[in-house]
């Protein structure tokens, strides 16, 4: 067996002669758990997203066609350089930002419609979480704990 060479810290070596005396898990699975260990103490604050990105609950087909039209137009304004096709690129992202911002009043309205119809708090309390943002964690670490990570 070869000779490993670190060049990190003794750190990293102590590390990887503890995973060579337990056998267990992966040197990288070691370090990853370190390195969430620290975070989960640590006085940093990080959000939390889980699954697959989500779009506003207002940017529906009709938002998504003149995004990629204002696209396809940058695109070609970058490869041509011509002022005809950057006028077509300004005025169909202007076009693209007005829907949004049509879209994104129109569902506030309907929101704030509902809540003010609410007739019971199941209802008012589910779309008030439509406009709840991701929760924060915060953990503390000393100077000296995040030095010798």
């Amino acid at each position: 067996m070869s000779k490993i060479k670190f060049r990190h810290s003794n750190t990293d070596k102590r590390i990887f002669d503890e995973f060579a005396q337990t056998g267990k898990g992966s040197y990288i699975d070691m370090k990853l758990q370190r390195i969430l260990e620290a975070m989960s103490s640590a006085k940093i604050t990080y959000s939390i997203k889980g699954g697959p990105r989500k779009s506003k609950p207002w940017f529906d087909k009709d938002c998504y066609d003149m995004k990629k039209l204002a696209k396809e137009s940058l695109k070609k304004y970058r490869k041509t350089n011509r002022l005809e096709d950057r006028e077509c690129y300004a005025s169909s992202r202007k076009k693209y930002l007005a829907l949004l911002d049509l879209k994104r009043k129109g569902f506030d309205n309907e929101k704030q419609e509902i809540l003010r119809n609410a007739k019971d708090s199941k209802t008012f309390w589910k779309t008030i979480a439509l406009y709840k943002s991701t929760s924060i964690i915060q953990g503390e670490i000393s100077i000296q704990d995040w030095l010798n990570f």
